[in-house]
């Protein structure tokens, strides 16, 4: 049976502001056990020194708070109930939850945290160390933070830590808002910064204004989350790193607003998918960090989206469903129009591209270890450049998906006195593939030649929608000159906008003198 404390009329907790609380809250430990709660009434609990949880399954409950801080409705800035540091406070967290190995073997699982602002107040430990938040460290399961905002801490917001012991595992982060942390100038501190949690949900996660960026996921597995918002952070929106765990990383409902660097930067490697879905990033890059160059801005070139792998460490697949980098109009804020690229990859592994993609300058680049990933866009995309008031539509040159091959000609065949009029190959009896290019980009053809043709002749390959075959041949691929043996190869080019459906595929030539008959063992296309 659940028990029901009252911090200040059971535990002898004062919220006025000004009594130091740290003594009634390492007393309360012997009176609770698992399953009992802890209600906080309004006011504001200020502590010296670090509140440790010590017993497991216990919830900690305020009367709310601040979601949004900037608009308050005419009530003060922070409200509700608030943990805040004293001037004097020694520790490197203002909440912690600590590993077995630091609480006498005992394990602090299934702790919640709710209705409550974690207020720092921009506060540092008394020996000049950065503050943070709310602290989740080691073998800790089943952590739950609900409608909980944290403000101005000198470090991190929400912080998770890697230790002996093992790592967070099953949390549930439900209607956060984390704003300003690291405000420091100098620092270098998350909204939330997470090492090895796995098994996470996130829903409704508001991160604002924070010195070192939004959000930080490293070496994370199975992390679901919906509705993140990552804006106004002074350096990446969201930043996906280290070896993804099983189950990777599945997020919907994204946005990202005015960070000085990438909207979301992804460097994770591994085998485990990172799924993204409807996601809006809007004017990231360099707002705020351009450079003054003879009287003129000059922006950073950070992407909406940036995955940068390393030649050792390619980034994981990533799966992104109806994105959006596109801004729509003008914006007095912007010092000029970001990002300057929509969506910049290095050394990647595989991308599913599914949206409308803009950049100032360029849409998608593909760098170092990127020309050869399977890259696949959907024939819904779009790509956008220039001015956001007058852009233009801008199709990316680019290789996409495995390379595939169509056969049209097999077997030793030969072109009995090939003429100079183009004609399909084998005449009455020429030879049809059917093949679907819509997904394609790039193409050429090539052949094997058994008996060499006239100095002229040459052969390429051909394509229709209509699939009777009977009209509307057209060119696919550039010729391939066939006066001599061996292997031949067409040149490499953009696949015609008309050809990227469903078509069929036959082998053409001409340049024959009537006399020479030239013979092929195999003609196809190649298409990516």
């Amino acid at each position: 049976m659940q028990r029901i404390f009252s911090a200040e009329d059971d535990l002898g907790f004062v919220l006025d502001n000004v009594t130091d609380n740290l003594v009634a809250w390492n007393g309360m430990w012997p009176t609770l056990q698992a399953g009992d709660k802890v209600v906080f009434g309004a006011g504001v609990l200020r502590t010296s020194g670090t509140l440790v949880i010590k017993t497991p399954g216990i919830k900690f409950e305020g009367v709310g708070g601040v979601y949004w801080p900037y608009d308050t409705a005419g009530l003060p800035l922070i409200w509700g109930t608030v943990i805040q540091p004293l001037s004097s406070f020694t520790g490197s967290h203002i909440i912690h939850i600590p590993p077995s190995t630091s609480n006498g073997g005992v394990p602090v699982n299934n702790v919640r945290i709710q209705g409550m602002v974690v207020y720092g107040n921009s506060v540092v430990q008394s020996n000049g160390s950065d503050l943070n938040g709310i602290t989740v460290e080691g073998d800790v399961r089943a952590v739950e933070l609900l409608d909980v905002t944290v403000s101005q801490t000198s470090g991190h917001g929400i912080l998770s830590l890697f230790h002996a012991s093992g790592t967070p595992r099953g949390g549930v982060f439900d209607h956060i808002s984390v704003w300003s942390a690291g405000k420091l100038v100098g620092t270098t501190q998350w909204g939330i910064y997470l090492e090895g949690f796995t098994d996470a949900k996130f829903n409704a996660i508001s991160i604002i204004d924070c010195r070192g960026g939004g959000i930080y996921i490293e070496a994370s597995g199975q992390i679901t989350g919906t509705h993140i918002h990552s804006v106004f952070n002074h350096g990446v929106g969201i930043h996906i790193s280290g070896e993804s765990g099983n189950g990777g990383l599945n997020w919907s409902t994204i946005v990202t607003d005015r960070n000085v660097k990438e909207g979301i930067l992804i460097d994770a490697y591994g085998r485990q998918r990172i799924l993204l879905s409807n996601l809006e990033l809007r004017r990231d890059g360099g707002n705020e960090e351009g450079v003054v160059a003879n009287g003129a801005v000059i922006p950073n070139t950070y992407a909406a989206l940036s995955l940068k792998g390393t030649s050792t460490h390619n980034v994981c697949p990533v799966l992104l469903s109806n994105l959006s980098t596109v801004v729509e109009d003008a914006d007095g804020n912007n010092l000029y129009w970001t990002p300057v690229t929509g969506i910049s990859c290095e050394y990647i592994t595989e991308m599913h591209i599914d949206g409308r993609v803009w950049g100032m300058t360029t849409p998608i680049s593909l760098g170092a270890g990127a020309n050869d990933a399977e890259l696949y866009i959907s024939s819904s995309s779009t790509f956008w450049t220039g001015d956001p008031t007058a852009m233009v539509e801008a199709s990316p040159d680019i290789r996409q998906g495995r390379e595939q091959m169509y056969p049209i000609v097999v077997g030793s065949n030969t072109w009995t006195a090939m003429p100079a009029a183009a004609n399909p190959f084998g005449g009455s009896r020429e030879r049809y593939m059917r093949a679907d290019l819509r997904h394609k980009s790039r193409c050429c053809m090539s052949t094997q030649v058994a008996a060499a043709g006239a100095p002229a002749a040459v052969l390429k390959i051909q394509y229709t929608t209509d699939m009777t075959g009977a009209t509307g041949w057209a060119d696919l691929t550039s010729s391939a000159v066939i006066d001599t043996t061996g292997y031949k190869q067409s040149t490499e080019e953009l696949i015609p906008p008309g050809a990227k459906r469903k078509v069929l595929l036959r082998c053409a030539g001409d340049g024959g003198n009537g006399m020479a008959s030239p013979a092929v063992q195999i003609v196809a296309l190649h298409a990516w």
